[in-house]
């Protein structure tokens, strides 16, 4: 959890030393279910130096929501919210967020790392352009591979995935089998 707010505020620290060489839309930061960091003045003085922060919640995490206290404290950066059934809302309106609020309950489990996995997952899984992107996402990417593997395919052998890990694993060989040696 306070990995998200020493992240943003390593980002502003670079973009302050580095600010001769590096224009600030170069450097990027995306934190996961991380803690407010600051008061609105923070926050803006961080959005100015880095643009592209990105805050990436699931469902309505506990721990991003919580910390407010009045108003002093606040998120710098762009909101994107994962949810359990794929759905992504970027840059979501403060309507959207309290619809969010109304229709689900702040749990300390969205805040779980694999609550993240299993949501971001599902993101994937949605929105890929198709099955071998998929297939292709998860073969080509180490840590995706091993959350896949760990969760036991896209959605979990639990959940209801047409795509086994089997397949995967085969187009993989497949793909081993074609490339140069």
């Amino acid at each position: 959890s306070l990995g998200g707010p020493l992240a943003t505020l390593c980002a502003y620290e670079v973009a302050q030393a580095c600010h001769e060489f590096l224009a600030p839309n170069q450097i990027m930061c995306y934190t996961f279910g991380a803690p407010r960091v600051g008061n609105k003045y923070l926050a803006e003085g961080l959005e100015r130096a880095v643009p592209n922060l990105w805050n990436v919640v699931n469902n309505v995490d506990m721990i991003y929501f919580s910390g407010k206290l009045f108003g002093l404290y606040k998120h710098p950066g762009l909101r994107v919210m994962l949810d359990s059934r794929g759905d992504i809302l970027v840059r979501p309106s403060a309507l959207e967020v309290s619809l969010r609020h109304f229709f689900f309950t702040e749990r300390v489990s969205d805040h779980f790392l694999d609550s993240y996995l299993e949501s971001t997952l599902k993101v994937c899984e949605r929105y890929a352009e198709s099955r071998q992107a998929l297939i292709k996402l998860v073969t080509s990417c180490p840590n995706v591979k091993r959350a896949f593997q760990t969760m036991g395919g896209p959605l979990g052998r639990s959940k209801a995935s047409r795509w086994e890990e089997d397949e995967i694993l085969s187009a993989r060989s497949v793909a081993d089998e074609e490339a140069p040696s």
